[in-house]
């Protein structure tokens, strides 16, 4: 993309001040094709005067309706009225760019039609990925690193000061005089940013930190809002609280299960193993750490003890609150003291890592206080917890697993969000909107559910017995 020029931020509540001059019609100001697909106009005005309300919508339309230009021309007048973010959450970077798209659609005609909007390109929206697809550095780059991992080596390059494009941030923040990228279009996705920022040698990943704090739509992935971790640090960036969010949710049928996943814990006997030699690398002389030690070898011990309980079987049932009862009782002192003692050891073990040269600065003891944490504050006493011990069979060594499974995501996590929230659109082709908000405890749902706008013969349905996508199914062309 060629950058026509630079101009600096707004905020948005001068973005807001011109545009309340003049109040946006979802359907005559904002819609940007020629014709309406059918019932397409009826999703925008339904949808539109449920969020004013404001209520959450679950919306039932298959593909191919036009389902995320409708829902932005429904929501953009709402969140303009109510000084609100829209967060559209997306489960892939072609649905995040599929966003983008819409919202350039958009806003290319109020400008075309001559609204009093001379700032609205800074109006548009941005999309959000990870620190790891959004560094130029080689070491978080080339380091498959997971996201908990991508931020410690990060920390350490800007405390080092050896990231040049974090520092032409910091200088250009500094001076006030961080610019904008502006084209023919108002919305960027991350590989505009990326691009824009590889010219000004700026890091990607703050860039678009300081964008999101002035766009009115964010486009990022389920794990910004319904991961609690990502969740605080998402909103302590853009400085803005649930309650001034208007929270879309593109394929909502993804939702539950991967909020399953989010909320599910597990750890297996190779991190218990890799923990204790970690421990005995970095602090084998070290008196202070037997404590430690000591805990580690507990751990080994359980799973010793469960292996031979489990025998062949796929699982057993647990008592989480027993097993936490015997490590208290085999080590006789405050595990939530001893936990964090374990995380701070494995947080220095990171720094000398990173300070040997290492790529990957992972610390297995991390991993171990923090599944034992959360086990302990998180999943004890509640029935949308199940506690197992688990054996895994589909890798080439078996592996056993302590776990505390997610048996109701909706309880768990995705209703404290839904509560919150201004307002809620859940989009999908493939769900039930009752059993959807049931699933995520959605109260008092709008529920629409849309006829597909194809002719029944224009669809033709194949069903080819023994094709598979499974990864034990796949071989080496596939």
């Amino acid at each position: 993309m060629t950058w026509a020029r630079t101009i600096l931020v707004l905020d948005l509540p001068s973005i807001l001040t011109i545009l309340m001059k003049e109040k946006l019609d979802p359907i005559k100001d904002l819609f940007p094709y020629d014709a309406f697909r059918p019932s397409q106009d009826r999703f925008i005005k339904e949808c539109h005067e449920s969020l004013d309300k404001p209520r959450h919508v679950v919306i039932s339309a298959p593909n191919g309706f036009g389902k995320t230009v409708s829902t932005l021309c429904a929501a953009i007048p709402v969140a303009l009225e109510n000084d609100l973010k829209i967060v559209y959450c997306c489960r892939t970077h072609t649905q995040n760019s599929r966003v983008i798209m819409e919202l350039n659609k958009i806003f290319q005609k109020l400008d075309k039609e001559g609204k009093d909007i001379k700032s609205l390109y800074h109006l548009g929206g941005v999309s959000l990925r990870s620190r790891t697809d959004m560094c130029f550095m080689d070491q978080v780059l080339k380091a498959n690193l997971n996201p908990s991992d991508a931020s410690i080596v990060c920390g350490q390059l800007r405390a080092d000061n050896r990231c040049k494009f974090f520092r032409n941030m910091k200088w250009a923040l500094g001076k006030d005089d961080l610019h904008l990228p502006v084209s023919t279009n108002s919305s960027f996705d991350a590989g505009d940013i990326k691009d824009y920022c590889s010219m000004k040698n700026y890091c990607p990943y703050f860039y678009s930190r300081e964008l999101q704090k002035k766009v009115l739509v964010i486009v990022a992935n389920y794990n910004w809002v319904f991961d609690p971790d990502i969740q605080e640090r998402f909103l302590d960036v853009i400085n803005v609280p649930l309650e001034e969010i208007l929270l879309i949710i593109d394929e909502a049928h993804n939702l539950p299960p991967l909020a399953e996943r989010i909320y599910s814990r597990k750890l297996g006997d190779y991190t218990i193993s890799a923990a204790t030699r970690e421990l005995g690398e970095y602090f084998h002389r070290d008196s202070d750490k037997d404590e430690l030690k000591s805990f580690l070898r507990l751990i080994q011990d359980l799973f010793d003890e469960y292996e031979d309980r489990i025998g062949n079987q796929d699982e057993m049932d647990l008592d989480g609150r027993k097993i936490i009862q015997d490590l208290q009782h085999g080590l006789n002192q405050d595990l939530g003291i001893l936990f964090h003692h374990l995380d701070e050891t494995g947080k220095e073990i990171q720094k000398e890592k990173l300070a040997s040269g290492k790529r990957n600065p992972r610390s297995f003891c991390r991993a171990v206080a923090k599944f034992w944490r959360e086990w302990y504050l998180y999943t004890l006493d509640k029935a949308s917890y199940y506690h197992c011990f688990s054996l895994n069979r589909d890798s080439a060594t078996l592996r056993h697993n302590f776990e505390a499974v997610c048996l109701d995501p909706g309880l768990t996590g995705i209703q404290h969000v839904m509560e919150r929230v201004f307002a809620s659109v859940s989009l999908s082709g493939t769900i039930i909107p009752n059993v959807y908000s049931t699933q995520c405890r959605i109260n008092q749902p709008v529920t629409i559910e849309l006829p597909s706008p194809f002719k029944e013969n224009h669809v033709k349905a194949f069903i080819l017995d023994g094709v598979s996508t499974a990864f034990k199914d796949r071989d080496e062309s596939m």
